[in-house]
């Protein structure tokens, strides 16, 4: 996508960009703005997931804690089995009941424990 910058704020900060359809953004300067072959090949570079067997109930239970460091780099090939976006505002214990129930059927029927990308493990928070 093409648009022309027509302001930048005091602080040069941010600015805006005026895309063709006459449609308004605003871009901040620490936020990436690369075409978007570029940020697939990033995504697909970076892609993280972490293995059942690495987590615990502990993991979803203290905001705190082991994190990024359980996640390892998407195999080549490799599919994560399932997406979770994590919320501390759910109830933890439930979710790790279910995750737990979730985890053994898969591998009943298919042999093997599933690959997760969560949140709080595949995205560096510091």
């Amino acid at each position: 996508v093409k648009g022309r910058v027509v302001d930048v704020a005091d602080d040069g900060k941010s600015f805006c960009v005026e895309l063709p359809d006459g449609k308004g953004m605003q871009v901040h300067r620490n936020q990436q703005v690369l075409p978007w072959p570029e940020l697939l090949e990033q995504g697909r570079r970076t892609l993280r997931c972490v293995d059942w067997a690495s987590q615990t109930e502990e993991l979803w239970m203290d905001s705190h804690g082991m994190g990024y460091e359980l996640s390892r780099p998407l195999g080549r090939g490799e599919i994560i089995d399932f997406f979770v976006s994590h919320s501390w505002s759910d109830p933890p214990a439930q979710k790790w009941k279910a995750l737990k129930l979730v985890a053994e059927h898969f591998y009943a029927t298919r042999g093997r424990y599933p690959t997760f990308w969560v949140d709080k493990v595949c995205i560096n928070q510091r």
